[in-house]
């Protein structure tokens, strides 16, 4: 084989990596709508009715199933501030806490996941003149 159609091979190989990787991370995100490019892993969003304002957002994410527990691994993801689509995401820690750090004041959305449980999801408004440290507890209703 010259070199040429070795080159030529690998360069084959590597656009079909590239495209199987766009379908994976394509398939994973909303198309489409208020959580467009939020990551899919829940089969119910349950939207939280109250907006919430806070100095920083971080919190706790718990099992409603198990008394309580705290929930490693859910993920916690926030578009915005405002219009902005940018899409930021943390994963709880073994006490199922979250934190972003360094965010620009603004109204964010959220949607609070993880695996075998209905999303939550609200609206999250950042301000230093907010009373509030933190959002409240998010607990996670098992999915179907």
């Amino acid at each position: 084989m010259t070199r040429k159609m070795v080159l030529k091979k690998w360069f084959n190989v590597l656009m079909c990596l590239i495209l199987l990787l766009c379908i994976a991370e394509a398939q994973d995100k909303y198309k489409k709508g208020d959580f467009k490019g939020f990551t899919i892993n829940e089969p119910v969003i349950q939207r939280s009715k109250e907006n919430l304002t806070t100095k920083t957002i971080r919190g706790q994410i718990y099992f409603s199933d198990d008394n309580g527990y705290p929930m490693e691994g859910a993920l916690f993801e926030i578009q915005g501030p405002g219009s902005c689509e940018t899409i930021r995401s943390v994963s709880t820690d073994e006490n199922g806490y979250f934190e972003f750090k360094d965010l620009p004041e603004g109204r964010y959305i959220y949607k609070a996941s993880s695996l075998g449980y209905n999303a939550v999801a609200g609206v999250i408004t950042l301000s230093q003149r907010a009373n509030a440290d933190s959002i409240p507890r998010i607990f996670l209703q098992p999915g179907f």
